[in-house]
């Protein structure tokens, strides 16, 4: 069965009070150090999100023209790729049409096929992101 396709927010110009409450209870919890924070999402992600699912990114084709690929993430990077701010996923993008797998920043999506309660975790992963690079 074929998911609605989402679109994702990246840019928030208020505080979300809801989605900072959701963050400091479930993910960030007695975290102190950034690399404490990094674990932190890594894992939560680890345990919200089911794989495989579908997600759009903007390639940029000849011409200096973007159009838009599906990519089906199969799973997180490893630890060791993602850090503060910087998760990584592993997908299979629609083009080119081989096996080989790449990685992609979870702040690149613009659009998902997922469920609701997913993409709620995604969000606030995006919220997060943004506010960090905020302040």
């Amino acid at each position: 069965m074929t998911k609605p396709r989402i679109e994702l927010q990246k840019y928030w110009k208020k505080k979300d009070q809801e989605a900072d409450t959701r963050i400091a209870q479930s993910v960030i919890l007695n975290a102190q150090t950034e690399e404490e924070i990094a674990d932190n999402w890594y894992n939560y992600l680890d345990q919200q999100l089911t794989f495989p699912f579908y997600a759009y990114i903007g390639e940029l084709i000849p011409a200096n023209t973007t159009r838009s690929a599906r990519v089906k993430l199969a799973q997180l990077a490893g630890r060791e790729r993602c850090s503060y701010g910087n998760i990584w996923l592993v997908g299979y993008p629609s083009y080119p049409r081989d096996s080989s797998s790449y990685f992609f920043n979870l702040e690149d999506f613009f659009s998902v096929e997922i469920d609701i309660q997913q993409y709620q975790v995604i969000q606030d992963y995006l919220y997060w992101t943004n506010s960090i690079k905020k302040s």
